[in-house]
């Protein structure tokens, strides 16, 4: 007889766990907030230190070994024993080079020009879809994944250095207003193949790798639009562009946080 109760009772408790595993969430816990870095050499600087490859930097000091990063939180939710859906937030500085011209005070038709060095920082959002591939074991949100995302940067622009170049080398009369409103958005589309362990009873360590890209000003570089007459706004948005497109393209990611 207590053979028998045992019996029912280890099948009843197969049965639960069974079901439980067929739920969204690991082990039925289905939230994560995660901590994370992303990260990647900057061969293609500058840094907002002025790090970067020798042909990226500012003037003739800074350069060597430096790394663009973002620092962020991400929140998710299993929707499914498969998917989840994340919210998440990060905040970026790097900098950034341009150049500008305004209109000479002293000499009419002709123009002054500026070299700037600007450090490009804000916060950045975005929404991610999770998949995890529950054909090898994984099951949401643990296990390898692969995610499609969408984020908005809000950057602004400070200048940390600026050489000003005055026609026939003029500079008592200073030079006029550069016209440039710092400001940019960054709208990036992404892709992330990772990995998400469990670490002790509800810590989790994530793992990664993403590629992002910013298609609507990619597809206008590519058309090769006439920039001959840009102005200096034209200029600042250009070369923040280029400079986050540089910055994110391909990050590696690295994350720990817990699992609820």
């Amino acid at each position: 007889m207590k053979s028998t109760l045992l019996g029912i009772a280890l099948t009843f408790s197969l049965i639960s766990c069974l079901q439980a595993q067929k739920a969204p969430g690991y082990m039925g816990r289905r939230l994560f907030i995660r901590p994370e870095i992303a990260y990647a050499p900057a061969l293609l600087g500058p840094t907002a230190n002025n790090r970067g490859g020798a042909d990226y930097i500012y003037g003739e000091q800074g350069g060597g070994f430096g790394f663009n990063a973002k620092y962020g939180v991400q929140a998710g939710y299993a929707i499914s024993r498969s998917e989840v859906l994340s919210f998440e937030g990060s905040y970026m500085a790097t900098g950034m080079i341009m150049e500008a011209s305004t209109p000479s005070i002293l000499f009419q038709n002709n123009s002054d020009q500026h070299y700037l060095f600007y450090k490009l920082s804000g916060p950045e959002i975005g929404l991610a879809w999770n998949v995890y591939n529950v054909n090898n074991g994984s099951i949401a949100p643990i296990g390898s994944y692969v995610t499609v995302r969408a984020r908005m940067a809000f950057l602004s622009g400070t200048v940390l250095d600026k050489r000003t170049t005055y026609y026939r080398s003029n500079s008592s009369a200073g030079h006029l207003p550069l016209g440039v409103i710092p400001r940019y958005r960054h709208l990036s589309l992404g892709a992330e193949v990772g990995r998400q362990m469990m670490i002790g009873n509800r810590m989790v360590l994530s793992l990664s790798m993403e590629v992002n890209v910013e298609p609507f000003n990619l597809l206008r570089l590519l058309l090769l639009e006439d920039y001959t007459f840009e102005t200096n706004q034209q200029v600042f948005h250009n070369a923040a562009y280029a400079r986050m497109f540089r910055h994110s393209l391909v990050m590696f990611k690295t994350g720990v946080g817990y699992l609820f």
